[in-house]
């Protein structure tokens, strides 16, 4: 099987993550205090976590509770 992966950039208010290859499992994305978590309706699976203030922040990202990646990255204004 293809492993399962996550990419994480920044955007204005939100960080935006890829999942790959990880179709019909759960993916919970979580910064601080902010999380959420959809279904990958597909292998190349995007979710934006929406309301980030400004700065550094600590993503996570999880399939099936099992973290996959844990990127700083900088949310612009």
């Amino acid at each position: 099987a293809n492993e399962i992966a996550a990419s994480t950039s920044a955007g204005v208010k939100k960080a935006n993550v890829v999942v790959k290859n990880a179709s019909g499992l759960t993916v919970t994305v979580v910064s601080g205090t902010k999380s959420v978590t959809k279904v990958a309706t597909s292998d190349s699976y995007k979710v934006s976590l929406t309301k980030l203030t400004a700065g550094k922040k600590t993503v996570k990202v999880y399939v099936n509770d099992v973290l996959v990646s844990s990127k700083s990255v900088t949310v612009k204004k």
